[in-house]
């Protein structure tokens, strides 16, 4: 027992006797602790968001200047550990940009496109352009993009949206080239000398035009590659005279596997908007031509505003001793852009808050983003039948013509307010586009840069408001860090959610909503069920047509009216109903109700007592085209009138019909071809018909406007 008691009384330690050991123990604890915090005073202040070097997580507010004061030591190590590269952010230019760049002997920047001229040799002709069309100066990316590009150096340059990331290769490229090759003396070989390359077409066809630019006065020979100019160039005596290509990776790989012509002699090869181009869904793509580009002396050079770490070893795989430019911080958009996170209830809560944002004065025009193609139909609809003005909507499923003439009417200012889904948030450059409005969440971190880029560009100001939802929640916290970065205001609560896992990431993309903005458009869903499946109209325009047959107009079905309600304060009745064409319908009828031969048009009315009018608006339900055409008939009731407001808007609507088409085949058949004419030639897609009469069918007059 005495054994046991000893072994359960413990030691017992005498730290008088130990005393030196003791406070040598002490000494190393303190040295580890120091050790651990060393690497945080280290922080860049860029990097630096939670003010570690500060001293303790205070609390968040939006990001201070930060006097950092182991510059030269931090520098010193760096030339020590990596004596080969070359890494400069100093100077008034690179302190007032905050640009990084990288690499072996960097060139430096230039401060005007005089000096680029004279140390550099930039033809006077392409000097004479730029000034033409305003290029006075040059963006902190050209001041440095330029010098390195003419130097025959590969770059990776980050950037963000409006900066002037085209022309800061543009110029280095058409410098190099020096002449078109039909008039060059040297010996250049024969084929394409210079390849640009981007994600969609309508980016390609704006590179093109500002091509066309800058070659103004000279031959030079710039192909827009499509399916007719392909087909051209599978002649060797056209495509060996050709200087620059601007394509889409899809197109290009098709040509080149089908021997139209090879890029042997590519000098120059330009990927924009890299970050895409090295996707998933074009790596393949871009790696092929990559490897088909084999000339010995070719230069590879990329452009993005977001570069994701794959994406970018991939690049500086591909490059030959590259230089890497960053202007300002890594995928963060500009400061000039106010941005704000705005919650909303629900999907359905959504165009509400919408309308609301409509309803109050705003600066057009204003782009709307949308996560998918029926998605920004359906809204494109919604906000037609909610008498939005000058709508247009822009997506992948639209035919090549349809998207070249709305990105024309946005461009000439005829759009109000545009509809789009992720093919319009890359490279685009529409002028004063005063706000961007994500009505769906961005799908990741570089969706949510490239689509609030669309505005605040060269300088201007911007707006960009983004709308989330309970099932957006957990994906915040990195938008919120990029606002924060830009210079923006976020309330404290998102600063305190947790930072997303790497599942949570992948997960951002794939929330899922409904193919329609709102839960009771059953006309849009059906629609975009049957175009998916190239499901044809006529069984269902005959079927609709033996149901609802219409004694007043032979070509006309009669009205399957789906919602119907009225206004309790006003007294409105709006009606919803489908409209459908029979085969062979003549061409004003098919314009005066807004759609097109075997489809269904949506129709919404609204009779006002109050004011003694009906205003029907009708909508191609293919989304198409947006033609709209509005009666107004003006009216005087009789005495005899039925008082329930259903009956009486029915009744009005019938008698305003009947009214309608018992005159239009004889009276205003020639005049609605030639007004449609006129109006196309001007660009218009619609026309207004009013129609007065009195209620009692006495005294019928018909004026036109």
């Amino acid at each position: 027992m005495k054994a046991f008691q000893l072994l359960s009384r413990g030691g017992v330690f005498d730290k008088k006797r130990f005393t030196g050991d003791v406070q040598l123990f002490n000494e190393k604890r303190t040295s580890g602790v120091n050790a651990t915090k060393e690497p945080v005073t280290e922080l860049p202040p860029e990097l630096d968001f939670f003010r570690y070097t500060q001293g303790g997580a205070s609390k968040r507010k939006a990001p201070q200047p930060v006097v950092d004061h182991n510059d030269e030591e931090r520098e010193s190590k760096r030339k020590r550990t990596r004596p080969d590269i070359d890494e400069k952010e100093e100077g008034p230019t690179q302190l007032r940009h905050r640009v990084t760049t990288k690499g072996n002997n960097v060139p430096d920047p230039v401060e005007s496109l005089d000096v680029l001229k004279g140390k550099y040799g930039v033809p006077s002709r392409i000097m004479q352009n730029l000034n033409e069309y305003g290029y006075t100066s040059l963006t902190p990316i050209q001041s440095h993009a330029a010098p390195i590009l003419l130097q025959g150096r590969d770059l990776a340059a980050i950037s963000p949206t409006g900066t002037g990331k085209t022309l800061s290769y543009l110029i280095p490229v058409m410098t190099s080239l020096k002449s078109p090759i039909s008039y060059s003396k040297q010996d250049t070989g024969s084929g394409v000398r210079a390849i640009i390359l981007a994600p969609t077409r309508e980016l390609a066809h704006q590179i093109h035009n500002e091509c066309m630019k800058l070659a103004q006065g000279r031959k030079w020979r710039i192909v827009l590659l499509s399916k007719a100019t392909a087909s051209t160039l599978a002649n060797k005596s056209v495509s060996d005279k050709v200087d620059i290509i601007v394509s889409t990776p899809l197109r290009l790989v098709d040509s080149l596997q089908r021997g139209h012509f090879s890029l042997d002699n590519v000098r120059h090869l330009i990927l924009d908007e890299a970050d895409r181009l090295l996707d998933s869904e074009f790596l393949s793509q871009t790696q092929e031509l990559l490897s088909a580009c084999t000339h010995d002396e070719v230069q590879k050079a990329a452009f993005s505003a977001t570069l994701p770490a794959a994406a970018e070893k991939i690049t500086m795989d591909a490059l030959k001793d590259p230089i890497r430019v960053v202007v300002g911080l890594k995928d963060t958009p500009l400061p000039s852009i106010s941005q704000m996170l705005l919650y909303v209830a629900d999907e359905s809560s959504k165009l509400p808050t919408l309308l609301q944002h409509l309803a109050n004065p705003y600066s057009p025009p204003i782009m709307i983003f949308t996560s998918t193609q029926p998605r920004a139909s359906s809204l494109a609809e919604q906000l037609i039948l909610n008498n939005a003005q000058n709508v247009d909507c822009l997506h992948a499923g639209m035919t090549n013509k349809e998207r070249q003439d709305t990105a024309l009417r946005m461009k000439r200012g005829e759009c109000w307010i545009l509809i789009s889904t992720e093919v319009m948030a890359r490279g685009m450059d529409f002028k004063g586009v005063q706000g961007v409005i994500n009505f769906d969440f961005p799908t990741s971190l570089q969706s949510y840069v490239h689509r609030i880029g669309r505005t605040g560009r060269a300088g201007r100001e911007g707006t960009a408001i983004t709308y989330f939802t309970d099932e957006d929640a957990p994906f915040l916290k990195p938008i919120a860090n990029v606002m924060l970065q830009s210079g923006s205001t976020v309330p404290e609560w998102i600063l305190k959610l947790p930072k997303p896992s790497k599942m949570k990431r992948r997960a951002m993309g794939r929330v899922r909503r409904g193919e329609t903005v709102t839960k009771d458009d059953r006309i849009g869903k059906r629609e975009a069920k049957r175009k998916s499946y190239s499901h044809p109209w006529s069984h269902v325009v005959i079927g609709m047509w033996r149901k609802y047959p219409n004694p007043h107009c032979s070509h006309v079905l009669s009205v399957d009216v789906i919602d119907r309600s009225v206004d309790p304060n006003t007294g409105i009745v709006r009606t919803e109903r489908i409209l459908g064409c029979k085969q062979k319908a003549p061409t004003w009828i098919l314009k005066l109700l807004g759609g097109s031969e075997d489809a269904f048009v949506r129709e919404v009315s609204f009779v006002d007592p109050a004011s003694q009018t009906c205003t029907i608006t009708s909508v191609n339900l293919s989304l198409s085209q947006f033609v709209t055409c509005y009666e107004r008939i003006q009216y005087t009731p009789s005495a005899s009138e039925p008082r329930n407001q259903t009956a009486f808007s029915q009744t009005a609507e019938i008698q305003a019909r009947m009214a309608l088409w018992r005159n239009a085949s004889d009276r205003l058949e020639k005049w609605l071809a030639e007004r449609f004419e006129q109006n196309a030639q001007k660009g218009k897609l619609g026309f207004s018909v009013v129609l007065r009469t009195l209620w009692d069918g006495k005294d019928q007059q018909m004026a036109l406007q």
